[in-house]
């Protein structure tokens, strides 16, 4: 005959059976409806600037502000007022063309930092303060900015112009910081303002450069 069973067993059988028997007999817990005043966002409402949930049309104002200033400063006020039409413009005119070109992309704002945030987001960095190269091919595709064969505005073009622009922002940014004392390490990828910067290069090689405009507002 088989050895009987240890007498322990019988004691862990039914203890086991009895926590089994409690588990199902529980009712589940109510769960509460999400909202964002209990959610991980709840904080925004204090330290935002417009103290609120959402950014207002008045703190997309003061960014773009911020950021076109900062792509000015970067040089790219001299892509916005070069001479692509054999008329040179007035200083008047070169102005008034700075501040079109601003007011075109202030009335675009918000897509324009929603599409920010979005493709800052991609890749495996963790830095959502700024778009990587791979992001930015990413960006690029999706916006179908390339135009094949083009002299001004291919892949190959628009691969330079990402240099060219995070180079620009790189010299200002050694400058500022000289001038502050703070040491800064440089970054292979875009802030907003060299994002802002890159969005009217990439129009003027795609629209002003291939002939389809004169008019750097415009395109």
């Amino acid at each position: 005959p088989a050895p009987p069973p240890p007498p322990s067993a019988p004691v862990e059988a039914s203890a086991a059976v009895e926590m089994s028997a409690q588990h199902v007999d529980e009712p589940p817990r109510p769960r509460s409806p999400w909202s964002l005043e209990s959610s991980i966002w709840a904080p925004r409402r204090k330290w935002g600037d417009g103290k609120s949930f959402y950014d207002s049309d008045v703190q997309l104002a003061r960014a773009m502000a911020c950021d076109w200033q900062r792509a000015i400063e970067d040089g790219l006020i001299k892509h916005i007022t070069r001479d692509y039409d054999g008329d040179a413009p007035s200083q008047d005119r070169q102005s008034s063309e700075t501040e079109e070109v601003k007011d075109a992309l202030s009335a675009r704002a918000r897509l324009i930092y929603s599409m920010f945030d979005f493709y800052a987001s991609l890749g495996s960095s963790g830095d959502f303060t700024s778009i990587g190269f791979n992001a930015y091919k990413q960006l690029v595709a999706d916006g179908g900015f390339a135009i094949d064969r083009s002299k001004h505005c291919d892949d190959s073009h628009l691969d330079q112009l990402f240099v060219q622009v995070n180079s620009a922002g790189a010299v200002a940014a050694a400058a500022a910081a000289r001038a502050s004392g703070i040491k800064q390490q440089g970054a292979r990828a875009f802030a907003r303002s060299e994002t802002l910067h890159m969005l009217v290069r990439v129009a003027i090689a795609r629209y002003i450069l291939d002939g389809a405009e004169t008019d750097v507002s415009q395109a």
